[in-house]
């Protein structure tokens, strides 16, 4: 199995990001192989990807345990993955804003 780490700073509170991480849907917003991800079915994902120059268009099971904010996922034939984020310090101190 393989394991990601990444560390930025974020102003929203940790379950509010980890929502949105666990979202499949904006997986392509920071894993940078995946071109689109959505939802089929409980713990079911299609992904279409770039991976080491050919395109994979495949379901996947996919995972996210808010308990331990984990996300794991992994193909047929392929090796599961892992993220952990911790999510445990928010440097929100006030009500969150809009850019928009």
């Amino acid at each position: 199995m393989s394991s990601h780490e990444y560390e930025a700073p974020v102003d929203v509170p940790a379950e509010q990001l980890f929502e949105y991480v666990a979202d499949p849907a904006h997986l392509p917003e920071f894993l940078t192989v995946v071109a689109e991800a959505h939802t089929t079915g409980p713990d079911q994902v299609h992904v279409e990807a770039d991976v080491e120059g050919r395109h994979v268009d495949t379901e996947t099971w996919f995972h996210a345990d808010p308990a331990t904010r984990t996300l794991r996922w992994g193909a047929p034939g392929r090796r599961t993955t892992a993220v952990s984020c911790p999510c445990t310090r928010s440097r929100r101190t006030g009500p969150a804003s809009s850019s928009t």
